[in-house]
């Protein structure tokens, strides 16, 4: 009895532990270009070749990762069907449902953040005019301011005078262009956006201040008050061009002119300052001179 037990474990091996599904071993003498040849173990997505419902109605079965319903073939983790809908697990054709998301839009001037910029951003967009457009007519408006300086000189004043003071309104449509690109740098800093294009900018900003001069010479026939009136009316033209211009709302274009009139009260004192110390050395140095001319004079 143990021979013919010990026979049968030779001829056979048991794969899960019952009889009924023992695998035979191939003979010693076969060839060894064969491999053996193990029955594929069922799986629970192709038990049978072509799905079909079973009698007590269950689920479809899966036949080599195809779709039961329509034969598309299916990857290994698929839970329905994009062809036909086909739920694998609750055994089901879901119909697909469309709808419309509709998303409000951003504030004027707000990012895709829903701030006021955006990370990565730019600040200086593209607008209708270009750089070039905007440079001539910042240049027409730096002329005007510049006649307009020149006209209202005070009664009495030289030619010299005169020149100087239209040459004065240049320097400062220049420095203050270069200031406002730099509120434009600081506001763009503060957004956490990219600068953008610095030839639009720069010539945005000359417009806008530009026109600040123009208007800040005019003579305002009122007494007393006629050059806060010029100043006022300056300021609002300038606001109005950077909020125009720029087309970022009116909290950038606040920035903006707050950021430019820092830099400029930061510039305009240290050119006071300057001119302070310039005039009391001068003063010094005359005092010193007249001291010593007169110690001179007095000396045997």
């Amino acid at each position: 009895m143990t021979q013919e037990h010990d026979g049968d474990r030779a001829g056979q091996r048991p794969s899960s532990g019952n009889g009924d599904d023992l695998i035979p071993l191939e003979d010693e003498g076969a060839s060894s270009a064969s491999p053996p040849q193990f029955p594929r173990p069922a799986s629970s997505r192709e038990p049978a070749v072509g799905g079909s419902v079973n009698e007590a109605g269950g689920l479809l079965e899966l036949a080599a990762d195809t779709c039961p319903k329509c034969g598309r073939e299916l990857p290994d983790d698929a839970v329905v069907c994009l062809g036909c809908g086909y739920d694998i697990k609750a055994n089901i054709v879901r119909t697909p449902r469309v709808t419309e998301e509709y998303v409000e839009a951003p504030a004027e001037g707000a990012g895709p953040r829903g701030g006021n910029g955006a990370a990565g951003g730019v600040f200086v967009r593209p607008g209708k005019l270009g750089a070039k457009a905007l440079s001539l007519i910042g240049a027409a408006l730096t002329l005007g301011a510049m006649i307009i300086a020149g006209i209202n000189a005070p009664p009495g004043a030289s030619a010299t005078l005169v020149i100087g003071t239209m040459i004065m309104v240049l320097y400062f449509v220049l420095l203050h262009t270069a200031t406002g690109v730099g509120a434009v740098a600081v506001s763009a800093r503060v957004n956490e956006e990219q600068f953008g294009s610095l030839e639009v900018g720069a010539s945005r900003v000359l417009v806008a201040y530009a026109a600040f001069e123009l208007l800040r010479h005019m003579a305002i026939p009122v007494p007393r008050v006629g050059g806060v009136i010029a100043h006022l009316l300056g300021a609002a033209a300038y606001w109005a061009l950077v909020w125009g211009l720029f087309a970022r709302g009116r909290t950038i274009a606040a920035m903006i002119g707050l950021c430019h009139v820092v830099l400029w009260l930061i510039l305009r004192m240290g050119m006071d300052l300057t001119a302070w110390v310039a005039t009391k050395t001068d003063l010094l140095e005359q005092a010193n001179s007249a001291a010593a001319a007169a110690a001179k004079a007095a000396a045997p």
